[in-house]
């Protein structure tokens, strides 16, 4: 019985996160309907977080009797789709091209950020572990393609900044922020709990550290074989000539080269992956083989797609030609995210109880969001100064501006803490880890609700007055990382 009333609770907090979700988007529509010129809009998922905020505070325990391992199941499905979509949108072409100030742009502000957050962690809370001090960085230095492409995409489209090559930086190096955060947030768990397991004890750590290694290493290796591997039965399936009378083999082969089937496939591997490793406490080495996996995946495909007509059977079961590259399955894994988001963002809302979270907490996550963000502005600034010497000082202020908005790694991210720390067998070790979990969660919520609007409203007013725009219009750009529906 306690399942069944848990089910409907999942149903009344998604719909509830939906409402909130398009409620909050309604609002600056309706306040701007007669004004032109420059509209900001807030984005939907802000409304879905504040909507399981709500639920999980209102009175009459609306949200109580959710079972925590469906819970946890749901976060991983929604994570395994962040982690699938961001190894689609890499091109190892992209790249392997990029120029120096969009690595730096990449590289520089979120590894500086995520270790002024750790530093400043430990000092506001010395107790704290350095494994969970930059696990907290890295979850908070992450910058979120949800709030940057789309706006970003608009400007490029309008001619702003299309001279100088602003909009293709920015989105390139968004694929490496990604790579990089979800990496840093993987390598800071796991070193965190063999830091708090081991107790201090250097030899346990060391061990620790080189199984870590193995496990990034062995993962990415992982990643690449399956990702190859999916690339190759496509192939199979469009090249083997064996199966014209048999209509079972024909039928199988039409559906293996199906978006469907090929996305199926990618989420279910992806979430095995999640779900075993994150039993074992080895997160990072599966988020890094579900990127890599995807990635290989995808560059297989689309090579599969440049092929000549005649090299290839492409015919699908409907007798229409199939488009073998990647953007059916990332439209597919877009439209999935957009039925998932709300499940995720008021799953996270609802972990957040405002009676049981500390004021010197939420103090704390301020203050480390505050100061981390301020440096980050100063270092991005800095960072395509040094590099970027076709830019001048509008241009650099723009970057720095558009470079700081926080969503969606602190979305998925957020609660791994305390997900691992609730299936621990030590007690004080999970209560440890709990307690830390909640400081980590407690800081990811607050930069989403807080940058996540400021840089909405912030890159499309500004855009205009800081970026040159094309006498000749918007000239294309690659997009490394397809535009989010929202997340």
């Amino acid at each position: 019985m306690e399942l069944i009333y848990g089910l409907l609770e999942l149903v009344g907090l998604y719909v509830a996160a939906v409402a909130f979700g398009e409620f909050i988007s309604w609002i600056p529509r309706y306040l701007q309907q007669d004004k032109e010129g420059f509209k900001y809009e807030i984005p939907t998922f802000l409304g879905q977080l504040l909507g399981g905020i709500i639920m999980a505070n209102l009175p009459g325990g609306l949200v109580g009797d959710i079972p925590v391992d469906v819970s946890q199941f749901l976060r991983e499905i929604c994570l395994s789709i962040i982690l699938i979509r961001a190894g689609l949108g890499l091109d190892l072409k992209i790249l392997g091209t990029v120029g120096g100030t969009t690595l730096s742009l990449a590289c520089i502000p979120c590894i500086l950020e995520a270790i002024v957050a750790a530093v400043l962690c430990k000092l506001f809370k010395p107790s704290t572990p350095w494994g969970f001090c930059f696990a907290l960085g890295f979850v908070q230095s992450a910058v979120s393609p949800a709030v940057v492409v789309p706006n970003v995409v608009s400007l490029n489209d309008s001619g702003y900044g299309v001279a100088k090559g602003i909009p293709t930086m920015i989105l390139a190096a968004c694929s490496i922020d990604v790579l990089l955060s979800v990496a840093g947030i993987g390598v800071s768990v796991d070193l965190a709990f063999s830091e708090l397991e081991g107790g201090g004890n250097e030899s346990q750590l060391t061990n620790s550290m080189i199984v870590l290694f193995s496990t990034v290493i062995g993962g990415t290796v992982a990643g690449y074989i399956l990702g190859v591997l999916q690339a190759q039965v496509t192939l199979w399936a469009c090249t083997d000539t064996d199966t014209d009378t048999d209509t079972g083999a024909m039928c199988l082969h039409q559906w293996l080269k199906t978006s469907t089937t090929r996305t199926v496939v990618l989420l279910l591997a992806s979430l095995v992956i999640v779900t075993v490793a994150t039993m074992l406490e080895l997160e990072a080495g599966a988020y890094l083989c579900t990127m890599t996996m995807a990635l290989m995946a995808a560059q297989g495909w689309n090579e599969l797609a440049t092929l000549p007509p005649g090299e290839l059977d492409n015919t699908g079961a409907d007798g229409h030609a199939v488009d073998l590259s990647t953007k059916p399955v990332s439209a597919l894994c877009k439209e999935l995210w957009v039925y998932c988001q709300p499940i995720l963002l008021s799953l996270i809302g609802i972990q957040v109880i405002i009676s049981d979270v500390e004021s010197s907490d939420v103090a704390v996550s301020f203050g480390i969001l505050i100061i981390a963000v301020l440096f980050r502005l100063a270092v991005t600034y800095g960072s395509v100064s040094t590099t970027g010497g076709h830019l001048n000082s509008s241009e650099r202020l723009f970057v720095a501006i558009s470079w700081f908005p926080k969503a969606t790694a602190q979305a998925a991210f957020g609660s791994v803490v305390l997900d691992t720390a609730s299936k621990m067998t030590d007690d004080a070790n999970e209560a440890r880890g709990e307690e830390i979990g909640k400081l980590i969660l407690t800081t990811a919520v607050i930069s989403i609700l807080f940058t996540a609007p400021i840089g909405a409203i912030a890159i499309p007013m500004m855009g205009p007055r800081l970026l040159a725009r094309a006498e000749s219009g918007a000239l294309p750009i690659p997009i490394p990382i397809e535009p989010e529906p929202e997340l």
